[in-house]
């Protein structure tokens, strides 16, 4: 479906096309602005929740991943009040997984993802943080947060889960181990 768009209040319209089966077919157009415009729009169509989490790294070049909601991810969480992003990525890593990162190694970007809080469908800005650990801890899945399992993957282990991961989070995780 190709929708075109001329300001926020007709991309508020397009929020139940936006998250249904059909959106990953849907196109939005604008003639009279650039890319960056609509995206503003587009952004000021939502309540934005900042969240911040991690690549986890361990001493043998694995990378950890969750399993939550039928989907592999990276552990993160929205921001505590006064907390900067990177710490809230590391607390979120140590309480979704039980793994407490030695250390961050880099920033690594952020990503936009819409879902639905308390029937709302809302943006979340995610910062994402590249982090190592020593060693090959075992740690244990945060079930209250509906994780199922937590597993280390060496890179050349990712192609299947990346099969099963939100889009967003596939090329972040492939820039960062280098694979295709």
């Amino acid at each position: 479906m190709i929708f075109p768009v001329q300001n926020t209040i007709e991309i508020i319209r397009l929020k139940p096309v936006l998250f249904s089966e059909s959106a990953a077919k849907t196109i939005i157009l604008t003639a009279n602005c650039h890319s960056e415009k609509l995206f503003e729009w587009f952004k000021d169509a939502f309540t934005t929740i900042e969240a911040a989490g991690g690549l986890i790294e361990n001493s043998l070049g694995q990378y950890l991943l969750i399993f939550r909601r039928g989907k592999w991810d990276l552990p993160k969480g929205k921001l505590d009040e006064d907390e900067s992003h990177e710490q809230a990525a590391v607390r979120e890593v140590f309480e979704e997984t039980g793994i407490m990162p030695d250390y961050v190694r880099s920033f690594l970007g952020h990503t936009y993802h819409l879902y639905t809080n308390k029937g709302e469908i809302v943006l979340k800005l995610n910062y994402w943080y590249h982090m190592e650990v020593e060693g090959n801890p075992i740690g244990e899945p945060q079930t209250e947060e509906d994780i199922e399992l937590i597993r280390w993957f060496y890179p050349e282990q990712l192609h299947e889960p990346l099969k099963n991961c939100h889009s967003s989070l596939i090329s972040l995780i492939k820039d960062v181990m280098r694979i295709e």
